[in-house]
Parts: structure tokens; C-alpha cells; sequence
């Protein structure tokens, strides 16, 4: 059954059991109750229809056929529906390089790591993948990818925060409707095996040989 919830900043959300019998949530923002209300019976028909092998009943494929395009995408994340065809048109590998090819500000070291994390991105998920069909827990499965590559953890939260950029990108330019690695975990972690004592005899060595005052 669906349930609303409503947040106390005023954003509503609609809970429910998908298909896979995994609890999942629906974000809608900010809107009156009852549209959230409205939503949540459209959803559980919806999922009464898959589990019966039926067609919705025609007052949700009605609904279905009028939603603007950001609540559809919503539908199709959560794994209710299927995209709408021009959402699904919308490449991963099409998007990543055009991000990269506007951001003409990037320089050097900075351009070559997000490189780097698009290559991820292509290898993990393949470049003909719709952004739309992109989840969150294929999020968490990148991150798991990531690790089994031996990257160091401090690379690997790097790596997971830029990913969250680069698809919060993809929100404001309303390509998707939901930002899957939202909830990923990239604060940064140290690595202790590249920390080394330097005792102060060697610093000391280390400022005698330096060039100029302005060095040391």
C-alpha cells in the first residue's frame, strides 16, 4: 500500500513496496496533500496491475498520459513505468561529453580526474545507457565497482562525489528528475599509507638546501 508522508519543510513523499518487494520512496517537492494523495492511488494501481498481469485501469492511464515529463521520470526510476521516448534518447556517454566539452574553464590536473571518472562512469554503466534508467542503487553498485578496482578510499569518495555532480548537472538541466547518487557517501577518508614521520633533522637538511630565502 502507499502511503504519504510529509516532511516538515513542506515536501511531500510517497512510500510504497516495489515490485522487488523493496521499500522505495518517490519524492514529489513541494505541493498540496491531496496531489500527493492522488499520486500514492495512482502508484497502487499501478502495482496492483503489475502484480496481476492486468492493464491499469484507464483513469491512471489517463493520468499516466497527462503527467508533465518530471513526474514520469519519477515513475520510471522508481521502476513503475517505462521512459517516455524522448527521455530515453537521452544518453549517458552523449551527456558526459558534452558536460566536459562546455566546461572549457577546467584546467590540467582538474580536467584529467574528471576524465577519469567519466571513463568510470562509461565502463561501469556503458555510454548508450539512458540517464533515466540510472538508480540509486545502480549508484551503490558504481561505488562497489569502484572499490573492486583497488582505488584507494580517499579516490574512491572523490570519485562518487564528482559522479554527483556531474548528475546534479543533469537535474538542473532537467535531463532527469531525480539525482541517483544523491544519497552516496562521499565524504572524504584519509589514507594512512601515505602518511610518512619526517623527523626534524631532515627538514632542517631540507630548508639548508633550499635556493633562496623565498623557498624556505
Amino acid at each position: 500500500m502507499a502511503s504519504v508522508c510529509c516532511d516538515p519543510n513542506g515536501l511531500k513523499r510517497v512510500l510504497f513496496t516495489g515490485l522487488d518487494r523493496k521499500r522505495r520512496a518517490i519524492r514529489f517537492g513541494k505541493c498540496p496533500k491531496r496531489d500527493a494523495e492522488s499520486y500514492a492511488r495512482h502508484i497502487e494501481n499501478i502495482l496492483a496491475a503489475a502484480r496481476s498481469r492486468n492493464a491499469v485501469d484507464p483513469a491512471t492511464a489517463d493520468w499516466l498520459g497527462e503527467i508533465p515529463d518530471d513526474i514520469h521520470e519519477k515513475l520510471a526510476a522508481a521502476g513503475l513505468v517505462k521512459p517516455r521516448r524522448h527521455a530515453a534518447s537521452i544518453q549517458l556517454g552523449r551527456f558526459l561529453d558534452s558536460y566536459l566539452a562546455k566546461r572549457s574553464d577546467l584546467k590540467g590536473g582538474t580536467r584529467v580526474f574528471i576524465s577519469h571518472t567519466i571513463r568510470n562512469l562509461k565502463d561501469f554503466f556503458g555510454a548508450e545507457r539512458p540517464l533515466v534508467e540510472i538508480s540509486a542503487g545502480d549508484a551503490d553498485d558504481f561505488g562497489r565497482f569502484l572499490i573492486k578496482a583497488k582505488l584507494a578510499p580517499a579516490t574512491v569518495c572523490r570519485r562518487l562525489s564528482l559522479a554527483k555532480s556531474l548528475f546534479r548537472a543533469a537535474v538542473r538541466h532537467k535531463l532527469i528528475a531525480e539525482n541517483p547518487f544523491a544519497d552516496a557517501k562521499t565524504a572524504t577518508k584519509s589514507n594512512p599509507e601515505r602518511q610518512r614521520f619526517i623527523d626534524r633533522e631532515t627538514i632542517t637538511k631540507i630548508i639548508d638546501t633550499a635556493p633562496n630565502a623565498e623557498w624556505r
